[in-house]
């Protein structure tokens, strides 16, 4: 077979009313393909979903977070010792929970702490201070949290959420 007759070969099989249906064929596939995924998408929600895949981890929105950090900020404006308490143990919990988010597992906060490799998080060790002022806050009730010291705390937590560009 010379290279002329394998050439008028492909030509004519490409004409084909057999390849015309087997074309036929996978662009219903094709477009089936594409609508069941538009379905997906629909029906599990884009925008969650789509941070969630793109990162591998559930990581809140920019905005939910600085909403919330600026009422944490805003308890340290108060000038009353109970706020700061307050400020301390919500941005404790803010950071727990990402903690958790992305991936440091364990019962609690010192768990989830211990886990993280050097280099990982810029001021674990940070953290682990600041977390530690939250744990006297709970478990004295005696305990008691100047303007200073609640600051100091929230700076930490503060670094921690621009570390991962949240507040930014």
């Amino acid at each position: 077979m010379d290279t002329g007759s394998i050439v008028d070969f492909f030509i004519n099989f490409y004409h084909s009313p057999f390849f015309a249906f087997i074309k036929f064929i996978l662009s219903v596939y094709a477009i089936v393909l594409i609508l069941d995924l538009a379905m997906i998408v629909m029906l599990r929600g884009f925008g969650k979903d789509f941070r969630v895949t793109m990162s591998g981890i559930y990581i809140p929105s920019k905005k939910v977070t600085r909403k919330k950090w600026q009422r944490i900020k805003n308890r340290l404006e108060s000038g009353n010792s109970s706020q700061y308490k307050i400020a301390i143990l919500e941005a404790d919990k803010m950071i727990d929970e990402l903690l958790d988010r992305i991936g440091h597992k364990g019962e609690n906060m010192p768990h989830r702490l211990s886990q993280i490799k050097l280099g990982q998080i810029d001021n674990a060790e940070d953290l682990i201070k600041a977390h530690e002022i939250r744990n006297n806050i709970v478990q004295d009730k005696e305990f008691e949290v100047n303007k200073e010291t609640a600051e100091e705390a929230i700076g930490i937590y503060e670094k921690f959420l621009e570390h991962f560009e949240l507040i930014q």
